[in-house]
């Protein structure tokens, strides 16, 4: 998956809706377009019921507003499939991957994002699971990613499953508190211990951090403004020695009855220097993030 300056825009529920927010499509444009990320990471969840065709604010469809996204951001997007084991069967995921190739935006989807997908190989076991990932790839996706190591809500490092040298991005929680351990900035030290198995998982794959949604973000927004600002700036400057990319969190809004959980709007948090915690990404992603 190339580009260096990843960022997380998703605004959209499972069927292409719009989701009710303060900001309009304009105003996506605009940060999209003074972030300029590479990547515009799960921008979308597809579901069987999604639909680029269906209309959202001023005047777009679904397509059209994601094509102008990436116009704007001169950047492309990796769309979302849960897979979840319970959630969609192996056919219907091979089923909606196909139809993501074939949706006509521009830039052309090549590379998929999948979550949750320690549970599937859990749940279903590693070689049915290393089967949907050749099946994936047969199709003609140039990349998968795959969030591959995380930590529990006690702080505790989650079993890591094979990735079975086939995907092209891996992902891993930036950092490991305790979720009763929040509001502790030395909680949010650099999760080594993730970086290097999944380093050593697919050596030669591209390697991303995130804090994870719903359950890290919620914990991170526990930390207020000046506290999330500061891990921000110690993970900005410690990226590219520390040799990953990190996904820069703009924001992800969920419709009703979940929008409590995981909700994350960068430009609704400000700081003592009266910036908001989006100009503060802002000015980070220039300085720490290139692009290209």
């Amino acid at each position: 998956m190339p580009g260096n300056r990843v960022a997380r825009f998703r605004f959209l529920d499972g069927q292409g809706r719009w989701v009710p927010m303060a900001h309009s499509p304009q105003e996506l444009l605009r940060w999209a377009g003074e972030i300029q990320p590479d990547v515009m990471q799960r921008t979308f969840s597809m579901f069987p019921a999604f639909t680029i065709d269906r209309p959202i604010p001023d005047g777009f469809t679904v397509g059209s507003f994601l094509d102008a996204l990436a116009r704007a951001a001169n950047g492309y997007h990796t769309p979302r499939i849960d897979v979840n084991p319970g959630v969609l069967t192996d056919a219907q995921i091979l089923d909606l991957a196909r139809r993501l190739l074939d949706m006509p935006l521009t830039p052309r989807l090549r590379y998929l994002s999948l979550d949750n997908y320690g549970n599937r190989v859990r749940e279903n076991g590693p070689e049915p699971v290393r089967r949907l990932l050749e099946g994936l790839l047969a199709q003609g996706w140039e990349g998968l990613e795959l969030l591959i190591c995380g930590t529990d809500r006690r702080g505790m490092l989650i079993p890591m499953p094979p990735s079975f040298g086939l995907a092209a991005t891996l992902v891993f929680d930036i950092a490991c508190p305790s979720f009763a351990n929040c509001r502790d900035l030395g909680a949010w030290d650099h999760n080594t211990t993730c970086r290097d198995l999944v380093r050593r998982a697919t050596p030669g794959a591209r390697l991303l951090a995130n804090i994870d949604f719903p359950g890290q973000i919620d914990c991170f927004k526990q930390l207020g403004p000046d506290g999330m600002a500061s891990i921000l700036a110690k993970i900005a400057a410690e990226q590219a020695p520390q040799g990953y990319s990190f996904i820069w969190p703009i924001v992800q809004l969920n419709p009703p009855p979940n929008d409590q959980v995981g909700q994350w709007d960068s430009t609704r948090y400000a700081l003592r220097d009266g910036r908001t915690i989006y100009e503060l990404i802002r000015d980070l992603v220039t300085r720490f993030s290139p692009k290209g």
